[in-house]
């Protein structure tokens, strides 16, 4: 009897697509819940700094757009960070648009990076770009030990990838990597957002809304352009 050979099947295009949404969908949860459970942020603490550092610079910036003064940006060891400003004024409500400014950069950042992760070389025109956006800050801004490393770090592996890797897809991954690591973020400081004296009292106290509003409205937001990112990502062709 003759053998008949055996049929294999591959996946198509819109397969492919399909299978690495779900994979990084699940992936991009396993990371929201490790941040939410007790020192699970520990476990991420590389993007957890990163996010810090997003997060501080997007306040620095807020305090120069309302007329403020932007001296200086620290990271520290528990994955927190601070930056020094100097704004006064005699309302409550640009405080408020500051701090607000605060947590928004880093989702307008992620946007962005999700943006530019559609297609490879606006990827690597990306990582170039963040290469020097670390430079900038460690000239301007970023002065303590912590900060340095982790941006010269940062900075490393992304002009790396834009300019070594010969797949297409390294760095749009990379890129997909910023832009989850920017919305995710917030999540990893779950006492500042969630529980205690935190960010959405503050953003109360100054902008009138109930704290609730705040905490539910910066969540959904974040849970937002974290699906609308990866969906559009993957319903890029992988060869663009």
């Amino acid at each position: 009897m003759d053998e008949q050979p055996l049929e294999t099947t591959k996946d198509t295009p819109v397969a492919h697509r399909k299978k690495g949404l779900f994979l990084w969908t699940i992936l991009t949860m396993a990371t929201i819940g490790v941040y939410l459970i007790p020192y699970g942020k520990y476990a991420l603490y590389p993007f957890r700094l990163l996010y810090s550092f997003l997060h501080q610079m997007a306040f620095g910036f807020s305090n120069l757009i309302m007329g403020g003064t932007f001296k200086d940006l620290s990271l520290h060891w528990d994955g927190n960070g601070g930056a020094y400003t100097i704004f006064w004024s005699t309302y409550d409500f640009p405080y408020g648009l500051i701090a607000l400014g605060g947590l928004l950069g880093p989702l307008l950042f992620s946007i962005l990076c999700f943006v530019l992760s559609r297609h490879a070389k606006a990827s690597r025109i990306g990582l170039y770009a963040f290469t020097a956006f670390c430079a900038f800050s460690i000239i301007f801004y970023v002065h303590n030990f912590l900060g340095i490393v982790l941006l010269v770090l940062a900075g490393f592996c992304a002009f790396s990838i834009a300019l070594l890797s010969k797949s297409n897809s390294i760095p749009r991954y990379a890129m997909l990597i910023l832009a989850i690591t920017s919305c995710t973020g917030i999540f990893s400081h779950g006492d500042y957002i969630f529980f205690g004296h935190n960010i959405a009292n503050y953003l109360s106290n100054k902008l009138f809304l109930p704290p609730m509003f705040w905490t539910i409205a910066l969540t959904i937001v974040s849970v937002l352009v974290l699906m609308f990112g990866v969906m559009s990502f993957f319903k890029t062709k992988p060869e663009d």
